[in-house]
């Protein structure tokens, strides 16, 4: 064996061994899979702020009635849709994640509900903005996206039930927020597109019910008064979450946070919580309070504090890798000459 192939060849051993003592020891960590057969609508209005759906009538009947559970879902900073979509569908913080820009077009760092069900053959459908398929690109058995304006979100959406009758549904229409921006969230056209979108949720739901979904209304962010949502104000963090369910016996609390809609998507699908998800599930929390104990290395700190820290250890170790990698590079070169 040559000098050269002895050098690249000892790099390789190193690269592999690390990042697989890595891999198992950080990233591979996950709850045990459950399947449930549970099939799931979640539809993420985009810029519904908390008080819209005092617009919304047929929401509001549900609630009364009690076939809705409602809660108020409390959102991270900054309040932003790709950020709002993170949280919601990975259940990681947007200091972990470090998606923190509508202008950051890249896919998640972080595995989400879309890709876990996809490991375990779950059938996924999207009916909404590219965002999210750029955030989770090869996450969805079937997809209707659109680049501009919404119109036909909720008609793709019958048709994809219709044609697959997918495991778990996004629902992702924009057009409150459009109105938001141009008019702000406390115009009188908010609150009816608000009411026009609920017309909307009525007609989905009572399909979607026919097919004994499960359904989660929520959305990424609020709105201001006079429109936008980059200040972390009640009106820009505070939205709604409501769950539809014949088949289930949960009584979420009042406040939840809206990185606590991921791993209960999880547990709802019956599919594993990863280690990112700083949330709380709805239904089981025991598994990931052990997956993140299994983490902790000080108990006097947080367990984000924990995670950030490993996060940290392996962007040294890339780098040393980089060093290690540029060094072989340069005897290889040496050896040529």
């Amino acid at each position: 064996m040559s000098n050269i192939q002895f050098a690249f060849l000892l790099y390789i051993l190193i690269l592999n061994s690390t990042i697989t003592l890595f891999k198992h020891t950080f990233y591979d960590i996950t709850t045990t899979n459950r399947l449930t057969n549970n099939k799931i609508c979640l539809i993420i209005v985009d810029g519904l702020r908390l008080d819209a759906i005092n617009n919304m009538p047929y929401i509001q009947n549900l609630i009364k009635t009690n076939e809705a559970k409602f809660s108020i879902s409390i959102a991270d900073n900054p309040t932003i849709s790709r950020s709002g979509y993170m949280r919601i569908l990975t259940g990681c913080p947007t200091d972990i994640s470090g998606i923190s820009s509508n202008s950051q077009h890249l896919p998640s760092p972080i595995l989400g509900v879309p890709q876990l069900a996809v490991q375990y053959n779950i059938k996924t459908a999207l009916c909404g903005y590219y965002w999210i398929y750029e955030l989770f690109p090869f996450a969805f058995y079937f997809k209707r996206i659109y680049f501009i304006r919404d119109g036909t979100t909720f008609k793709n959406a019958y048709s994809i039930i219709d044609e697959y009758e997918p495991d778990f549904l996004i629902v992702h229409p924009m057009s409150v927020d459009n109105i938001g921006h141009s008019y702000g969230g406390s115009s009188i056209f908010y609150f009816k597109e608000a009411c026009n979108i609920d017309n909307s949720i009525k007609a989905l739901c009572n399909k979607l019910q026919k097919h004994n979904y499960n359904i989660i209304i929520t959305s990424d962010h609020g709105h201001q008064n006079y429109g936008g949502h980059t200040n972390y104000e009640p009106n820009t963090f505070l939205t709604p979450f409501i769950l539809i369910s014949n088949n289930l016996n949960i009584n979420p609390p009042l406040y939840i946070k809206q990185i606590d809609i991921a791993p209960t998507l999880c547990d709802l699908l019956g599919i594993p919580k990863t280690l990112y998800m700083t949330g709380n599930s709805l239904i089981n929390n025991k598994d990931i309070i052990y997956l993140r104990r299994l983490h902790i290395y000080d108990f006097n700190r947080s367990f984000d504090y924990n995670l950030n820290l490993s996060i940290l250890i392996t962007n040294i170790i890339l780098l040393i890798h980089l060093i290690v990698y540029y060094y072989i590079i340069c005897l290889i070169k040496k050896l040529i000459k």
